[in-house]
């Protein structure tokens, strides 16, 4: 995965989501790393990519995802 873009943390994973290029198709990805016993991070096991030309749906889905969840409270 080339620079992440989004890390965050859940449990014992750091999940990265970024750009990807893999035997030249460009995607972005979703995948969990894990702290080895010296505390370095290693990509894990069941992570995704995501076509590229995807992403507009993708933001569409968390546009309404985040619209339906109403104003933060607190």
């Amino acid at each position: 995965m080339i620079s992440p873009v989004l890390e965050c943390e859940s449990r014992r994973h750091v999940w990265r989501i970024g750009p990807s290029d893999y035997q030249g198709r460009k995607r972005l990805g979703f995948w969990p790393w894990y702290r080895d016993t010296d505390g370095k991070l290693k990509p894990g096991r069941g992570g995704f990519f995501m076509p590229l030309e995807r992403i507009p749906e993708l933001i569409d889905v968390l546009h309404q995802i985040d619209t339906q969840r109403g104003p933060p409270t607190g």
